[in-house]
């Protein structure tokens, strides 16, 4: 069978392993063909389920969006309403010392009145007579 170191081959051999080689493809396609079959019988509900993981993932954004906003507002209102319960209470505080220190130069007046009037009581006629010669 060999001629100058090569070999012959014959037409039924060459069909033979023509036929062969192509179960063996179409075997092995078929095998593709299974597993991608399978893969998408996996696969497809998988996508499925991400696209609502999507669409769940973009609806907590738009929430924590929308709830970081009123947050910022009521951080805001909160501050306005301190900044006016300090305005409210320093006018009260003021509003009480002037109170307080009206309440001390009454009070000292009246002391003051009293020990003028004690005074006089006690020192009175030696004073009346000192001053107006008795």
């Amino acid at each position: 069978m060999a001629e100058n170191a090569a070999e012959i081959v014959t037409r039924a051999e060459l069909l033979e392993r023509e036929i062969k080689l192509k179960e063996d493809y179409n075997g092995k396609l078929d095998t593709v063909n299974g597993k991608v079959d399978r893969l998408e019988e996996i696969i497809l509900p998988w996508t499925q389920t991400l696209k609502g993981i999507e669409e769940n993932t973009r609806r907590t954004a738009d929430n924590y969006e929308k709830t970081n906003e009123k947050q910022d507002q009521i951080l805001a209102n909160y501050h306005n309403q301190n900044l006016r319960i300090e305005k409210l209470e320093g006018a009260t505080t003021l509003k009480g010392e002037r109170i307080k220190g009206k309440t001390a130069i009454i009070v000292a007046s009246i002391t003051a009145l009293g020990a003028a009037g004690g005074l006089i009581g006690l020192f009175g006629e030696r004073l009346a007579a000192a001053i107006f010669g008795g």
